[in-house]
Parts: structure tokens; C-alpha cells; sequence
């Protein structure tokens, strides 16, 4: 898989330089995440959501791959429970649509926010 940023320098045709998950797996890991292996309480689960956002947000992470980190770093229960949830819904085809729904929302979001400025 592989995206294309439109920040930063650009190849010898004039594009950005694609951007692949090893390239935000070095990223990401660089920030130092924390494993998951259980939430024992909501709060729990509310803290490895704000820690996980914190990152993303630090590395700019594109959308398409945040899931993939996010599992990247889960472990024992947590791991099962996801790969159990992940083929309940219909498996990677499922992981795309998430995925592109959740890129499409922040466009449109990002529109609302350029109409109220």
C-alpha cells in the first residue's frame, strides 16, 4: 500500500513521494507507543484511544493507516479480540471502507471548518 503526501519534496516528475506503512511504522514507533493487551476499565480504553490520537496527530498520520498501527501495537486479549472483530465484519474489505469512510469525513469536515472561518 502506498499514498501520496502532498507535503514536502517532490520526485523528479513533480509529485510528493509516496508514502508507504513501513514509512509510518518508523514514525510511529519513534513516538515511542504503548503496547495493549487489556482495558479493564473504560477509562482504560478512553487512554490507549488519547494516547494513540496523540500520536497520530504528532506524525500527521494519513487515515489509511492508523488501524494498522493502532493493531500494530495490541497484543494478547486485545489482539484476539480485534482479529475476532475485524472477520465478523467482512475482514480487510471492511478495514478499507472504514478507512476511506473515515478519510471522506474529515474532508467534508475540513470543508465545514473553511465556511466558518
Amino acid at each position: 500500500e502506498e499514498f501520496r503526501t502532498s507535503s514536502g519534496p517532490s520526485d523528479a516528475g513533480g509529485n510528493p513521494p509516496s508514502v508507504t506503512i513501513h514509512t509510518w511504522l518508523e514514525r510511529f514507533n519513534k513516538q515511542k507507543p504503548h503496547s495493549f493487551e487489556k482495558a479493564t476499565t473504560p477509562v482504560d480504553a478512553e487512554n490507549r484511544i488519547s494516547h494513540m490520537e496523540k500520536i497520530f496527530d504528532v506524525i500527521g498520520c494519513e487515515d489509511a493507516f492508523k488501524t494498522r498501527l493502532a493493531v500494530y501495537k495490541s497484543e494478547g486479549n486485545a489482539l484476539a479480540w480485534w482479529k475476532a472483530y475485524k472477520q465478523a465484519k467482512g475482514g480487510d474489505a471492511w478495514l478499507i471502507t472504514v478507512a476511506n469512510a473515515a478519510h471522506n469525513y474529515e474532508i467534508l469536515h475540513e470543508r465545514d471548518d473553511d465556511d466558518t472561518e
